[in-house]
């Protein structure tokens, strides 16, 4: 008697794969072995089975039945022949690549199986291979071509900061593209006030000395700030969502950005001063650098160099002050810590630590932070700074104007957004006071610890 018939697995085929198997098994068996193993190329003795890997596991993964479906589907019979000829049987199979085949692996190929298994797999494909009539949305000539696909108007993006540097700036508007700004020219309290006025106390009768104060002025050069694109007149008249408007919130948004961009990082050649270009160490401007501590490890921020910059302030200057930062030094500020010999205390963090709302003020004042300051550990990482002393001359606001002529032979409307203006501290030095040896000013930066 022959050897008894192994039980043959449960086989799921999803419809379009088991049809496919079918037709393949049935075209496999209307051929005879020479004309197989011709169509094949078997008559080879080099013919090696493709795609097999190496070892056990890459001939199992070959010869399963999920890889042979895969590759099978929309093949033509001749190449199919071709690729996979191979799998006729035990005798024509080359001997390495049967000898990595499990004998429990192998009976079950499609087409080496015994007659009895192939007719079980068969009955089990014919329920299977009933639903094949139906229609599928996932395939698009099965159906899914009629599911039609839908457009939502919710244009998503990165939006800007929240806040205006320039809203916090003295912004005056000016009739004029130059415009002069007088100004007390005060930079020492050492002997006098307001750049040369001094009183005193004199006995009856004697001459009076004459003082007065040291006048000059803040000039202010409109520089223009401009934006420009050109859409075709097609996308103006099919887009789901409105392109002029669009248009408009972008370039305004982008124009407020690269001001304040300007504010903090200007050239002042043909744009405003920034208050990093305006340091007083280099005589241009009223920005102070507070110097890293002894040993302060780079790229950190210590308790010290908060408290040292509000120090440099001009007091009169602290209650409308606000502090600039780069999202770089928010996990400093997170740790920061008033070091009391060998122990020490949180000093940004609210009394239930990360469970509240992070004090976002250092004394008092509000933290904002910006893409503009630089990075942590660099010169202007943190910035603190009453903003109403950074004057801004607006000569003309943002103004957006529009051609349809200026590209009329390519057939596209032409958008153009232009803003005038200046700006600068209008102080050309920070301030000597009466007694001490530390500058004061309107505007401090931390310097570099690297």
């Amino acid at each position: 008697m022959g050897a008894a018939v192994a039980e043959m697995p449960d086989i799921k085929l999803d419809p379009k794969s088991a049809s496919l198997l079918k037709d393949y098994l049935n075209e496999r068996d209307r051929l005879n072995e020479v004309t197989w193993r011709k169509a094949a190329g078997l008559d080879r003795p080099e013919k090696t089975l493709p795609g097999s890997g190496g070892g056990q596991a890459g001939a199992e993964k070959l010869f399963s039945v999920a890889r042979l479906l895969k590759a099978v589907k929309n093949m033509p019979k001749e190449a199919l022949y071709k690729e996979y000829g191979a799998f006729e049987g035990d005798a024509i199979v080359p001997a390495p690549i049967r000898a990595m085949i499990q004998p429990e692996t192998w009976k079950y190929f499609p087409i080496n199986m015994a007659p009895e298994h192939r007719a079980k797999m068969m009955e089990s494909m014919a329920s299977q291979i009933a639903v094949k009539a139906g229609l599928f949305e996932s395939s698009g000539v099965e159906g899914g071509a009629l599911i039609p696909q839908q457009f939502i108007a919710q244009l998503q993006m990165i939006p800007l900061e929240l806040f205006d540097v320039a809203n916090y700036c003295n912004r005056i508007p000016v009739g004029s593209p130059v415009v002069n700004i007088p100004r007390i020219n005060d930079t020492t309290h050492a002997t006098n006030v307001f750049g040369g006025i001094q009183v005193y106390w004199q006995q009856e009768g004697v001459a009076l000395n004459q003082v007065q104060p040291a006048f000059g002025t803040v000039s202010l050069t409109s520089k223009k700030l401009t934006g420009f694109t050109e859409v075709t007149n097609e996308l103006l008249a099919d887009s789901a969502i409105s392109v002029d408007t669009l248009l408009t919130s972008l370039f305004r948004q982008a124009m407020a950005w690269f001001l304040n961009k300007a504010i903090i990082r200007g050239s002042g050649v043909g744009e405003p001063l920034g208050l990093l270009n305006a340091l007083d160490s280099n005589s241009v401007g009223p920005v102070l650098s507070v110097a890293k501590e002894t040993n302060q490890v780079a790229a950190t921020l210590v308790y010290a160099n908060i408290v040292k910059m509000w120090s440099r302030l001009y007091p009169m200057w602290r209650p409308r002050s606000i502090w600039l930062a780069n999202p770089d030094v928010q996990p400093q500020l997170q740790q920061l810590a008033l070091t009391v010999g060998v122990a020490g205390s949180a000093a940004y963090l609210p009394a239930n630590g990360l469970a509240g709302q992070p004090f976002e003020t250092l004394f008092g004042r509000p933290i904002l932070y910006t893409e503009h300051c630089s990075t942590i550990g660099t010169q202007g990482d943190i910035i603190l700074g009453d903003f109403t002393q950074y004057l801004i001359g607006d000569r003309q606001q943002m103004t957006m104007a529009v051609s349809e002529h200026y590209a009329f032979n390519t057939d596209q409307t032409a958008f153009r957004l232009t803003q005038r203006l200046d700006g600068k501290p209008w102080m050309t030095a920070a301030l000597t006071p009466a007694n001490g040896t530390s500058k004061l000013t309107s505007f401090v930066v931390l310097d570099a610890r690297s």
